[in-house]
């Protein structure tokens, strides 16, 4: 069985819904357990997943466009100007943060 962390959606839920399923079988098997931990497993994991698309959503909805700050800023933010995408990407939150240009979630009321 692959790890955890490299199944797809379908897999970890396909894997969930099976332990119940052996665990509501047999409860009294000596694997139970083990049934048990890869549950909980695949749920984290499904937990974890879930977490890191709001975090994007999120960050994609409220990140300015780094092109629209002047080169001359996006250099000195990032020290040099070969470098990666998400340090770049960073450094213009961090700028957009700061200067306070960065827009607040709404809160649904």
């Amino acid at each position: 069985m692959k790890p955890v962390s490299r199944q797809t959606d379908s897999q970890l839920e396909y894997n969930i819904n099976d332990c119940n399923n052996a665990i509501v079988a047999n409860p009294e098997n000596p694997k139970a357990r083990q049934y048990m931990d890869e549950r909980d497993a695949c749920y984290n994991e499904q937990i974890k997943r879930r977490h890191k698309r709001t975090e994007r959503s999120i960050l994609k909805r409220t990140l300015p466009d780094p092109l629209a700050f002047p080169r001359s800023i996006r250099h000195r933010l990032c020290g040099r100007s070969t470098i990666d995408r998400k340090n770049n990407r960073f450094a213009m939150w961090q700028l957009a943060h700061a200067s306070g240009r960065l827009a607040q979630p709404s809160q649904a009321v």
